[in-house]
């Protein structure tokens, strides 16, 4: 097939002082071994030596189109100009200190080509450091790119808010979808409001090879903070209530839209569940700007807040027709009833396992017997029903009671991550972490889950804590414990 026939792809370049990295995201865009592109760089009034190298890259490739920009007009803007610039089928964006393998182009816009139905594909990604190494802090997190292949609308929407990282910004798209977006937003993470809307146009595919390489340069950008780079501090500096505000515009957006009141119910159900149990970053930014001065709340209430924060967000006229609501209001409505209610929901969808409670209490009933392995099983099943702290600290004893020591320690974490004020997990983690020798830390949890215990069954506990104490004297390590997170690890 001659160039002519071939799709042409349009990768716009927002850029602004970007001197450091520019020559090296440059010259991985040109070695793209799908070489019918256009690259439209937008110079939004750099002060650096930008410009002269967008210049010199322009001179010997014709496929390059620098426009410089006579003033700073905000990155928002300059992100929705490349776009306004592009001639495309395709579109993606590119930041001026990233890095593409070769075949990034090709292999993106064949899955497109198979899959139809998808608006945007992604690949997964290599995180690096500003000397181009990868990032060790990054590796740990372990991120994999969204894909949502085969999904209904609302199991889309779950995939996008169960993460922080909203790396798919960056993939190939339809040109006619991206402009079907509100492209000019200046909020804090307008790019997760983009992606939505691409979401409620069509799937998500995605390319399982590490061809994108994100830099996440030290002491530049945060891992927490680098997922909103395009649009961070657009305009003024970032909202107190950010992560708040923008889940009240995301859960905005689907319930003005054309989905049906039984998909958006089931949003509303699933923003709820998935908020409160699932993404405890997400809720740790939301209880800190609402409720700053407030110790840890529990899941239930947590899931009333966050139900608090969202009704503003749903048009009047859909209460009426929304379960939720009445589970909320009704005259025996109580937080328990309104997240079991959310998460009834999300089971009669179809798209998650449904688990009924009674897999719990059996779970529970079998560890009484002393029958852990079957108990550990059923717990676990119901995690995936209803994954509250109380539920994963049982699951963790039952696994700590078949000597799975790693694993129990997973669980009670995972408790107290999810509700740091679990003292029940965090007291039985600090059993675990005393019996393997890590004193300083089961000292912290130990005398923090304290006063969960009844009074007669607290000199045990403070033996213990001074068993602890003793071998860190012994051992020349210092006496005190430093402060810590409750559920880091």
């Amino acid at each position: 097939m001659n160039a002519a026939a071939l799709p042409l792809v349009t990768i716009g370049m927002p850029v602004y002082n970007g001197e450091r990295y520019l020559r090296g995201a440059l010259a991985a865009l040109l070695a793209q071994d799908y070489s019918h592109f256009e690259l439209v760089i937008s110079d939004n009034g750099s002060t650096d030596s930008t410009a002269a190298i967008c210049r010199e890259f322009e001179q010997v490739d014709p496929r390059i189109r620098y426009i410089r920009q006579s003033q700073n007009r905000g990155p928002g803007w300059n992100f929705a100009f490349v776009v306004q610039e592009a001639r495309g089928e395709y579109f993606m964006w590119a930041a001026h200190d990233d890095l593409w393998d070769p075949s990034y182009i090709r292999k993106c816009l064949g899955k497109l080509h198979a899959h139809p139905e998808a608006v945007l594909c992604c690949t997964e990604i290599d995180f690096i450091d500003a000397a181009g190494a990868r990032s060790l802090e990054w590796e740990k997190k372990t991120y994999r790119n969204i894909e949502t292949l085969g999904m209904s609308v609302p199991d889309r929407i779950h995939e996008l808010i169960n993460r922080i990282g909203w790396f798919a910004i960056y993939g190939l798209m339809h040109l006619a979808a991206i402009k079907n977006t509100s492209l000019e937003r200046t909020s804090y993470g307008a790019d997760v409001l983009l992606l939505l809307e691409l979401l409620l146009q069509g799937d998500f595919a995605q390319v399982p090879e590490p061809l994108f390489r994100y830099r996440v340069a030290k002491g530049e950008r945060t891992p927490e903070e680098s997922p909103d780079r395009p649009y961070k501090n657009a305009e003024g500096p970032t909202p107190e209530t950010a992560y708040t505000d923008l889940a009240v515009s995301l859960l905005d957006l689907t319930t003005h839209s054309k989905l049906s009141q039984a998909q958006q119910t089931r949003i509303v159900a699933d923003f709820i569940v998935t908020l409160s149990l699932w993404n405890p970053y997400w809720r740790r930014r939301i209880h800190s700007e609402l409720l700053p001065h407030c110790p840890a709340l529990d899941d239930l209430q947590f899931a009333s807040l966050l139900f608090t924060a969202l009704s503003r967000s749903i048009p009047l006229e859909v209460i009426k027709h929304n379960s939720l609501f009445a589970a909320m209001f009704s005259g025996t409505a109580s937080p328990p009833l309104l997240l079991e209610a959310a998460a009834q929901l999300r089971r009669e969808s179809g798209a998650f396992i449904s688990l009924h409670e009674e897999t719990y209490q059996e779970g529970r009933r079998l560890f009484r017997q002393g029958r852990f392995e079957e108990a550990s099983q059923l717990l676990f099943a119901s995690l995936k029903q209803f994954p509250t702290s109380d539920r994963w600290s049982d699951w963790a004893t039952a696994r700590l009671a078949c000597n799975q020591a790693a694993e129990a320690e997973l669980g009670f974490r995972r408790a107290l991550e999810l509700n740091h004020e679990n003292d029940h997990a965090a007291l039985r983690l600090g059993f675990l972490l005393a019996a393997s020798g890590r004193d300083p830390e089961a000292i912290f949890h130990l005398e923090r889950g304290l006063h969960a215990l009844p009074a007669p069954e607290h000199p045990a506990v403070l033996q213990l804590v001074h068993q602890c104490r003793a071998r860190l004297a012994a051992s020349g390590s210092p006496r005190s414990v430093p402060a810590q997170r409750a559920g880091g690890s």
